[in-house]
C-alpha cells in the first residue's frame, strides 16, 4: 500500500486579513472530478493548491495591500514545495529510482525555479500586467501538472498496487492516456470553455489587456484544435456533437456541417458498456471522464479502432455542459497486440494453442460441462516412434510430420473441441458434449487411425502411431493441472500396454 509521508504541511494563509477588500472570492481555476488522479493524498493536496492559486488571483484582482499579496504568493510557493516533497516520497517508495521518478522530479525542479523568480512590482499598470502573466503561467502549469505528469504517476502507482509489474503498468498507462499533443488540446479546450462559461472568470477579464490575452489563448487553442493529428470532438450534455476538428471529420468521412448535431453514438461505437446500459456520454457525465477502445464508422463503411478519452466540462454550478473527446488511432497497435497475443498463446510450429492457452481453455470447458450436465474428456496424446524418424531424416522432416499430425487432429475434432500442442511430440485434446466416458471412444479410435495413416513428408513416406491417455470430468473432479497429470499417467499406461492404443484413468 502507498503510505502517507510524515512531514506536516506548511501553514496556509488566512482567507481574510486586515487590508483585504471584503468581496466574494472570484476563482480562475475551478476544481472538477476530471482532475482526480485516484490517489487521495495527492488529490487533497491538488485541491489545496487550486485554492491557494485562486486566493492569489483574488487578492491581486482586488488590489490588496502588498503584505497580503506577498503572503498569498509565498503561501502558494511553500505549499507547492510541500506537495512536491509528498509526491517524491511516494515515488521513491513505489518506483525506486525508475525514470518516471527522475522525470517527475525534473518537472518539480523546473517549476520551483520559475516560481522563485516571480517578482511583482509595486502597483499600477506594471502590477496589473505582471499579475496576468503570473496567474496565466501558474494556472496553465497546474492544469498540465495534474492532467499530465501527476495523472500518469498516480495511474502507475495504482496499477502497482494491483500487482502489475512496473514496466507493464507504464505501458498500460501510456496506452490509456492521451498523447501530449492531445493533452494540450484538451486542456486548451477545457480552459477556454471555463473562460466562456464562467461569469466569475469574466469578472477577472474586465480589463482590455486581459481580454486580448484571452483571445490569444483562444486562437492558440483553435490552432491546436484545427491541426491536431488526433481527432477531437466536443458534444453537449445530450451527447450531440457541437464541434469537431478536421481529423475527426476525416475518420468519419463527413463534412463538419453534417457532423454537427449528430449523436456521438451514431459515429463512434464503444466496445465497453456499463452494466446498466448507459452510453459512454452518460458514464463520462456521471464520473467526470471515460476512456476506452472505440471504433469509428466511416461513411464508406470502414471501421477503425481508436483509444478515446472523454472528459466532462462543468460550469460554476457543477453541471456538465460539454464533453471533450480525444481519439487516437490504435489500429496498428491493436494489430501488433494481436500478433504478440498469438505468439504468447499459440505454438509457433503448428499454430495450435499452447500449454498456456490450454490451461485457460480447460477451465472454460470444465465450467461449460458442469453447467450443461455433460462430460469432458481430457486426452493426452504422445506419438510412438517419432524420435527415430527425427533422428533418421532430420528435424525438418520431424517438424513437417508434427504439422501433418496437427492438421489431422484439427480435421477430426468438432468446432467446440480443442487441440493443443503441449511440447515435443505431445498433444492434448479437450472433447466435450458426452453423456458417459465411453461416448468418446469412437472419436478416439478415429484419431488413432488418422495418425497411423502413412504420411509423405519431405519426400519420405513415414508412419507413426499414438498412445492416448484419457480422464473424464466431472467423474474425475480434479483441478485443471491435475486432470492433465491424470491423462498423462493414463497415456504412459497405454504405452506400457503395447502402444497405438488408449487407456482411461
Amino acid at each position: 500500500m502507498i503510505s502517507k509521508p510524515d512531514p506536516d504541511p506548511p501553514a496556509q494563509p488566512p482567507t481574510r486579513r486586515a487590508g483585504t477588500p471584503d468581496a466574494e472570492q472570484v476563482d480562475i481555476f475551478h476544481w472538477s472530478p476530471q482532475f482526480e488522479t485516484g490517489l487521495a493524498i495527492v488529490d487533497d493536496q491538488h485541491r489545496l493548491l487550486v485554492g491557494l492559486l485562486n486566493r492569489l488571483a483574488h487578492v491581486l484582482a482586488l488590489d490588496a495591500d502588498r503584505e497580503t499579496i506577498d503572503e498569498a504568493l509565498n503561501g502558494l510557493r511553500e505549499y507547492t514545495v510541500f506537495h512536491f516533497d509528498t509526491e517524491e516520497a511516494l515515488m521513491r517508495e513505489a518506483f525506486g529510482g525508475d525514470e518516471i521518478e527522475a522525470g517527475h522530479v525534473a518537472v518539480h525542479q523546473q517549476f520551483q525555479q520559475e516560481a522563485a523568480g516571480i517578482v511583482l512590482p509595486e502597483g499600477g499598470q506594471a502590477l496589473h500586467d505582471a499579475m496576468h502573466r503570473v496567474l496565466s503561467m501558474l494556472t496553465r502549469w497546474l492544469a498540465f501538472h495534474i492532467l499530465g505528469v501527476d495523472r500518469r504517476m498516480a495511474k502507475v502507482m495504482l496499477a502497482l498496487e494491483r500487482g502489475i509489474g512496473l514496466e507493464q503498468a507504464k505501458a498500460q498507462v501510456d496506452l490509456e492516456l492521451a498523447t501530449p499533443a492531445a493533452i494540450d488540446a484538451l486542456i486548451d479546450a477545457v480552459m477556454g470553455m471555463y473562460d466562456k462559461l464562467s461569469a466569475r472568470t469574466h469578472e477577472l477579464a474586465r480589463e482590455v489587456e486581459e481580454r486580448k490575452q484571452a483571445e490569444v489563448q483562444s486562437r492558440r487553442a483553435a490552432i491546436v484544435f484545427e491541426h491536431a493529428i488526433d481527432a477531437i470532438v466536443v458534444v453537449d450534455a445530450g451527447s450531440c456533437i457541437v464541434d469537431a476538428n478536421p481529423s475527426f471529420c476525416d475518420i468519419v468521412g463527413q463534412a463538419r456541417e453534417r457532423v454537427l448535431g449528430q449523436p456521438l453514438s451514431g459515429l463512434i461505437e464503444s466496445l465497453q458498456h456499463d452494466p446498466a446500459g448507459d452510453s459512454i456520454g452518460l458514464q463520462a457525465v456521471r464520473s467526470g471522464q471515460w476512456s476506452g477502445e472505440v471504433w469509428s464508422r466511416h461513411a464508406s463503411g470502414e471501421r477503425t479502432a481508436h483509444w478515446m478519452s472523454l472528459s466532462a466540462v462543468y460550469d460554476e454550478r457543477g453541471q456538465a455542459v460539454h464533453l471533450v473527446g480525444v481519439l487516437s488511432n490504435i489500429s496498428q497497435l491493436l494489430k501488433r497486440h494481436r500478433q504478440m497475443e498469438r505468439l504468447a498463446y499459440h505454438d509457433a510450429l503448428t499454430g495450435l494453442p499452447n500449454r498456456l492457452f490450454l490451461s485457460q481453455r480447460l477451465k472454460e470447458a470444465m465450467h461449460d460441462a458442469r453447467r450443461r450436465g455433460e462430460q469432458l474428456a481430457v486426452c493426452y496424446l504422445d506419438l510412438d516412434g517419432f524420435k527415430p524418424i527425427n533422428d533418421r531424416f532430420g528435424h525438418a522432416t520431424g517438424d513437417k510430420l508434427l504439422q501433418t499430425v496437427a492438421s489431422r487432429l484439427q480435421a477430426l475434432v468438432r468446432a467446440n473441441d480443442t487441440v493443443a500442442r503441449i511440447g515435443g511430440d505431445e498433444f492434448a485434446l479437450l472433447l466435450g458434449g458426452f453423456r458417459c466416458a465411453e461416448d468418446c471412444s469412437p472419436l478416439i479410435r478415429r484419431v488413432l487411425a488418422a495418425i497411423e495413416s502413412p504420411a509423405e513428408v519431405e519426400g519420405h513416406v513415414v508412419t507413426v502411431t499414438a498412445s492416448i491417455g484419457i480422464t473424464v470430468f466431472p467423474d474425475d473432479a480434479s483441478e485443471p493441472d491435475t486432470l492433465l497429470r491424470h491423462a498423462d499417467a493414463a497415456m504412459y499406461l497405454a504405452k506400457r500396454s503395447g502402444r497405438a492404443q488408449y487407456r482411461f484413468h
